[in-house]
């Protein structure tokens, strides 16, 4: 396989690779390919500078797979769930403009009853 000199362009192919990964369950949710994906999603957050308004960060999709990763697990064991909120709300203040992740942030609240819903 050939690699990629462009930093974009690898992140880019990287974070391509998890997608497909993680839709045809390839993925292991443990802590070694969280820290593996948690590590390729600070070195891609570097690569672009803060987005404008309705832009979004090349690394954001990092962050949604690996909270859909460890959904199952964070209903398990809380130290996920913790993980999985302080990634996602560290992302947001990254990418301000990205509504995948207030969404992703939304239904963790929600789904632990830690909105005001009626």
């Amino acid at each position: 396989m050939a690699s990629i000199e462009n930093p974009q362009r690898h992140a880019r192919a990287l974070i391509s690779l998890y997608k497909v990964k993680k839709v045809f369950g390839l993925l292991q949710a443990d802590a070694e390919t969280v820290r593996e994906i948690h590590s390729e999603y600070m070195k891609a957050l570097e690569l672009d500078s803060k987005p404008e308004k309705g832009e979004r960060k090349l690394a954001d999709d990092l962050v949604i797979v690996i909270s859909e990763l460890l959904t199952p697990l964070s209903k398990e064991v809380d130290h996920w769930l913790i993980y999985r909120v302080g990634l996602l709300e560290y992302a947001l203040e990254k990418s301000i403009y990205n509504f995948d992740i207030q969404i992703q942030l939304l239904k963790i609240y929600d789904e632990f009853g830690l909105t005001p819903s009626f």
